[in-house]
């Protein structure tokens, strides 16, 4: 096959040539891979609020991996408003999918938990909402996100790929 396949936590990197199963993605070659998570982009069946959007392959260390940037999409964003406090997941926190990973409180001190729409680690967090006005930020689209989340996945015991796959991270 090619390539290499690391684990980085519970999240996989992938080496130049070999893109298998990842997340919710499956097939052969990355067109397959970014098809796969598009499509699961565009699902709404992740809830009222929640956007996965922007997948993006970030490359560390001359490896690539998938990452989902989960935020509100606009009909989840108005039933959210207005928004004056919002705390997220730490960066490194494993999620599975409908664990509650961002709260938000309204001026009347209600909480809402929202569910993540997506099970991996936690490899960024959008800081800015933490830092000034959370409901500023999140009426520009562009910075309307709370977390990007690395997708994992468990082999199946029978898959031959991932049988022959014993790699030590890199380091």
């Amino acid at each position: 096959m090619g390539g290499v396949v690391a684990a980085q936590g519970r999240g996989l990197m992938l080496g130049r040539g070999w893109f298998g199963k990842l997340g919710l993605a499956g097939g052969r070659g990355l067109a397959s891979v970014v098809e796969t998570a598009q499509l699961v982009a565009r699902d709404r069946r992740f809830g009222e609020w929640c956007f996965v959007d922007r997948m993006q392959l970030r490359e560390a260390s001359g490896h690539e991996f998938v990452v989902y940037r989960v935020g509100p999409h606009d009909a989840g964003l108005c039933s959210l408003r207005p928004i004056v406090f919002v705390d997220l997941a730490p960066v490194d926190q494993v999620m599975t999918v409908g664990r509650p990973c961002v709260m938000v409180e309204d001026p009347a001190g209600e909480k809402r938990r929202l569910p993540s729409p997506v099970s991996g680690d936690i490899v960024a967090c959008n800081e800015a909402l933490l830092a000034s006005e959370p409901q500023a930020l999140l009426e520009n689209p562009e910075t309307a996100w709370f977390l990007e989340i690395a997708p994992y996945c468990e082999p199946d015991e029978d898959d031959e790929d991932w049988a022959a796959l014993a790699v030590t991270p890199p380091v």
